[in-house]
């Protein structure tokens, strides 16, 4: 195994990072980095070999020995066992019946912001324009959920995903934990509000049945949720990015079902 000292005046956030990058993949094996006071790993096998190996290596960092509030612990956090236990029922609430609904709708969205005629040109906001209605489509089909304001959860996103640079920046880390809670009570308020029978009353159950703490089965939920106003906008923003500076024509992605593959 190799153990490499990363480069003193490295910062996470140098806009020039890829060399460096580059230079520690070809390298390979392990690297100490003091800013981040832990490991880059940069060897694909030995990345993959970490992510199996669950004994050694935990995401939960409450077996490192650090505390974590209530509000912060989630799916993405937790170590199996108990990650299994609550990954079955997210999956089990995102592959309910109206999934293939709501990728129809969603198909025949894109296909129609995508689809322009010979000759004409259109301006396409990826966020108003497709983002937020395939979040709302989200939201209505798969979760159930059919009134909420988009406001104020994308300024809630856009506090949590601040947050994840406060090791950086601290003065980021209050306005995150508080928004962190705030999308907990408002998920708490959908299940509590939502009709018996649907998708979070019964994914509510089922996190209840398999021994699933409240607090964590929610704050999976939050992590579920604001995808919609983060890494699915910014997919969608690089499609389409790629779509206008190469030119390409979307209608042979339509006929060829490529949208829809996509999408699943």
């Amino acid at each position: 195994m190799t153990i490499v000292q990363m480069p003193g005046a490295w910062h996470p956030l140098d806009s020039e990072s890829r060399p460096l990058f580059e230079t520690l993949h070809q390298e390979g094996g392990l690297h100490w980095s003091e800013l981040l006071d832990g490991w880059v790993v940069s060897n694909y096998n030995l990345a993959a070999a970490v992510l199996k190996d669950h004994a050694t290596f935990a995401s939960d960092p409450r077996r490192a020995g650090l505390e974590l509030p209530d509000e912060a612990l989630n799916l993405q956090l937790l170590d199996p066992p108990d990650f299994s236990s609550l990954h079955r029922v997210i999956v089990s609430l995102l592959r309910h019946n109206d999934v293939d609904a709501a990728l129809e709708y969603v198909g025949n969205l894109l296909a129609d912001q995508l689809y322009v005629k010979p000759g004409l040109t259109v301006d396409l906001d990826g966020m108003s324009d497709v983002s937020l209605p395939i979040a709302e489509t989200y939201m209505n089909q798969i979760l159930g959920v059919t009134s909420f304001d988009h406001a104020e959860i994308a300024a809630i996103a856009r506090d949590i995903t601040n947050g994840m640079d406060s090791i950086f920046m601290p003065e980021y880390g209050p306005p995150a934990r508080a928004a962190r809670a705030s999308m907990s009570k408002i998920i708490g308020g959908w299940i509590a509000t939502s009709a018996p029978g649907s998708p979070l009353q019964r994914a509510a159950a089922s996190a209840n049945d398999a021994g699933v703490n409240r607090s964590t089965f929610t704050n999976s939920l939050r992590s579920i949720v604001l995808s919609a106003y983060t890494s699915l906008p910014a997919a969608i923003s690089s499609v389409l990015y790629e779509v206008a500076n190469r030119r390409i024509d979307c209608r042979e992605w339509i006929e060829r079902g490529l949208v829809d593959s996509g999408l699943k």
